[in-house]
């Protein structure tokens, strides 16, 4: 490459960079966003899982002639409108591609209204995610209030109790993988149903992981004197006290005796 050339080719860089800046001091951003160069050719997104890819390129809605210099304000409310995500960063990679990184709203529950419906730790729900397709094992939310019924529960409520799943899952793994269903009654406690062992776990929030492995050890040494047999409650709303409560025996009723004496 010849010495002029180079020079020809640096006078033109130059040139090029003095007239955009003089663009600028002109005309400002706008005229910098209407430039070809600038527009985006590309949208790469990342960090979905349950939220199809393409999804999120509908949600963007970018024109041909987006610019990459426009501000993220708009592109951020549009994909925040979709309950999945709870939020959204940007990037943007010269000359034309722009880069979208997504935090997905993770599932801790299941609310039954009718369907199943995903809920959060926050108790947003979440009715694109499908459990089937999904693939998802997650405890069942009540729908209402123990001793409130006909009343659905509140968003507060919904929180109440996704956040006891979670909180449940980081104190005590054990218990929490034998969740079935978690309730909310009247008097503000969690009522936690377990499949193995079954029985039910009843708690007034927040639950400490002192308590929670003292109901372990508890149910522990109740089926280890009883065969296995689990009791039908563990009660942990009393003090320092971790209550066991049994199934009321089943009583069967009885046919009346003949009665006594012989026939006139």
């Amino acid at each position: 490459m010849s010495r002029s050339f180079r020079a020809g080719t640096q006078l033109f860089i130059g040139t090029a960079v003095v007239a955009i800046v003089a663009g600028m001091v002109l005309h400002g951003r706008p005229w910098l966003e209407q430039m070809a160069i600038f527009h985006v050719t590309e949208v790469r997104v990342n960090g979905v899982a349950l939220l199809p890819e393409a999804n999120v390129q509908t949600l963007l809605a970018l024109s041909p002639d987006h610019s990459l210099l426009a501000p993220f304000d708009e592109l951020e409310a549009r994909l925040l409108e979709e309950p999945l995500v709870a939020s959204v960063t940007f990037r943007r990679r010269l000359p034309g591609t722009l880069e979208v990184r997504v935090q997905e709203r993770v599932p801790v529950a299941f609310l039954p209204s009718p369907q199943l419906v995903a809920v959060d730790v926050e108790g947003v729900l979440l009715p694109r995610v499908d459990p089937r397709r999904d693939r998802l094992d997650l405890p069942l939310m009540a729908p209402e209030v123990l001793g409130r019924r006909g009343m659905p529960l509140t968003p507060l409520e919904r929180r109440t109790l996704a956040s006891e799943v979670v909180q449940l899952g980081v104190l005590e793994p054990r218990l929490a993988q034998a969740i079935s269903e978690i309730a909310l009654d009247i008097n503000g406690d969690i009522h936690v149903t377990l499949v193995l062992p079954e029985t039910r776990l009843l708690f007034r929030p927040p639950v400490t992981g002192v308590r929670l492995q003292e109901a372990v050890l508890v149910l522990a040494d109740v089926l280890e004197r009883r065969g296995g047999v689990p009791p039908a409650e563990v009660d942990l709303r009393f003090g320092d006290q971790v209550v066991i409560r049994d199934r009321p025996a089943t009583i069967r009723a009885q046919p009346n005796p003949p009665p006594s004496g012989g026939t006139s």
